[in-house]
């Protein structure tokens, strides 16, 4: 995943590491992530609910893992790179 440009990555948020961790500590960090993720999801919406916008900052495997259900709530994401 190193180098990979995300904006462009259709594929990306299909890449997490953990998913191909067939090892115990593998199973736990999917647990882990899935229970750390639905809560994200939960806070955002419940946010949502109560104010117009939210401002979320979080690291790539967030953006990963929520993408999907981010985009199926609000729709497509405009994503501008920083510029040099």
């Amino acid at each position: 995943m190193y180098g990979v440009d995300i904006v462009g990555d259709d594929n990306f948020p299909l890449r997490i590491d953990v998913v191909n961790d067939p090892t115990r500590h593998g199973q736990q960090d999917r647990i882990d992530m899935m229970t750390r993720d639905r809560h994200l999801l939960g806070l955002i919406e419940q946010q949502l609910i109560e104010r117009h916008s939210v401002l979320v900052v979080y690291g790539g495997s967030h953006w990963a893992t929520l993408s999907a259900a981010l985009q199926e709530r609000l729709g497509k994401p405009k994503i501008r790179p920083f510029l040099k």
